[in-house]
């Protein structure tokens, strides 16, 4: 379920899912929705028909993995020193919201000098052909790009077998800024475990911001 709030009241919220602006033809926001599909949501306030402030921008990421339990390897953890890294917690990577631009805006979780190491159990045996999560290099703050990602699949949760891997090339590992999705994609394998292991490659940040699970 998709919830908008403000702390403006009364006001109208009023939201389109193709990433075009809201206008006062928009639709209205009356309570929390749910969401099927990927969408680009964008909301705005409005007072009467004058719009009010900034639009918000927001992706989500309809897939197989959305509330589904996640488990991080003992060293392969977020990072627990700021709030503002956890990017939501334990639910973070499989709650269908993407991060914007800045790894601040409380989407990304962060990693340091941890991997992303974790296994996300999808309740059942399930047809999977594509496994991606995005990842964002800023050179200046320290922030880069896993070495590798490694993607595993388990019917019983014990025997994994690696289903591919991805690594980031010298000209991608040069960029000063550059996002990109890590991952597999390939032949539909039935599967329950899904182990997703970013590699670090400088021992610094290393930023996510959903594992996609198609």
């Amino acid at each position: 379920m998709l919830s908008l709030t403000s702390e403006k009241h009364p006001i109208d919220i009023r939201y389109t899912t193709d990433g075009s602006e809201p206008t006062v033809s928009s639709k209205l926001y009356k309570k929390p929705f749910a969401v099927k599909d990927s969408i680009l949501l964008t909301a705005r306030l409005f007072d009467g028909e004058k719009p009010i402030g900034k639009s918000l921008h927001l992706r989500t990421d309809y897939h197989k993995g959305i509330g589904k339990k996640i488990t991080y390897a003992p060293g392969g953890r977020y990072y627990q020193h700021k709030e503002v890294y956890k990017g939501g917690g334990d639910a973070g990577l499989l709650d269908g919201l993407r991060g914007g631009k800045s790894y601040m805006d409380g989407r990304w979780q962060g990693f340091c000098p941890n991997d992303l190491d974790a296994i996300i159990d999808l309740g059942e045996v399930t047809a999977i052909h594509r496994v991606m999560a995005n990842f964002m290099q800023i050179r200046t703050p320290q922030v880069f790009l896993p070495a590798k990602v490694e993607v595993w699949a388990s019917v019983d949760g014990k025997n994994f077998t690696l289903l591919g891997s991805d690594i980031c090339s010298e000209e991608e590992a040069g960029k000063d800024v550059i996002f990109r999705d890590f991952g597999w994609i390939g032949t539909p394998t039935e599967t329950r475990y899904v182990r997703f292991h970013a590699i670090q490659g400088k021992k610094q940040f290393l930023f996510t911001d959903e594992i996609v699970i198609q």
